[in-house]
């Protein structure tokens, strides 16, 4: 089994609500109270860090926090909460779970007018192939010896790449996953997936959401011959 172990990654989650919010009286002001008490019991969380978008498109508004006034930020939307990392290490792993966590069963806690109906994960990783394998190894087992064959002939060198996607009804869930070299590192594959669960009752709380998205994980990697170790070595 390959051994993958990653380098950076970005990752993005949708919870669309089963009826958007209509009515955004006061609903602002709650979003960043919450953000405050919750997420201010964990990290520092200051003024400058909240903001507000209000056109005159109902599906344009949001109020918005940035975490550390950074890219990193939870978005609230009329139809959706929108929780957004675009830039992180592996250190950034366990208080990337915790806020997680904390804004995901905070906003289902205060909000009870809106419900999850669906739940998309997207993520990207470039991770490192570590020896004895590499990447020409992992990926060359997936090269379309027609593909390479032709090209060849026409004097052109062929890269292989790995990309599929998978269903399952029990629960509803979808997943595709695409695997290539890494521009970043020459040692490291860059994969990007995206997990959706089309029926969020199905796994209403977020320790039943990561464990599913995880599992799904693990199964893609293990169908073409490779594991994720050591998340959070550096």
């Amino acid at each position: 089994m390959v051994k993958l172990r990653p380098l950076r990654f970005m990752e993005n989650y949708q919870l669309a609500f089963d009826r958007p919010i209509f009515d955004w009286t006061g609903v602002m002001q709650n979003f960043f109270d919450l953000i405050f008490k919750r997420v201010g019991a964990r990290i520092p969380v200051n003024v400058s860090e909240f903001s507000t978008y209000a056109p005159g498109k109902l599906s344009e508004m949001n109020a918005r926090y940035n975490v550390y006034g950074g890219p990193s930020s939870v978005s609230l939307f009329a139809d959706r909460l929108t929780i957004d990392f675009p830039n992180l290490l592996p250190a950034d792993i366990p208080l990337v779970g915790e806020l997680l966590k904390v804004v995901h069963d905070g906003f289902a806690a205060e909000f009870k007018q809106v419900t999850y109906s669906r739940v998309e994960i997207k993520n990207g990783a470039h991770m490192e192939v570590l020896p004895p394998d590499s990447v020409k190894d992992l990926l060359a087992r997936h090269q379309i010896k027609s593909v390479e064959d032709t090209f060849r002939e026409a004097g052109a060198v062929t890269e292989a790449g790995i990309k599929f996607a998978a269903k399952c009804s029990s629960p509803p869930w979808s997943y595709s996953l695409m695997a290539e070299q890494s521009l970043l590192n020459a040692a490291a594959v860059y994969t990007f997936s995206t997990t959706s669960f089309m029926d969020a009752k199905t796994v209403p709380t977020f320790e039943e959401k990561t464990k599913l998205a995880a599992s799904i994980a693990e199964l893609a990697l293990k169908s073409f011959g490779a594991e994720q170790v050591n998340a959070i070595a550096t």
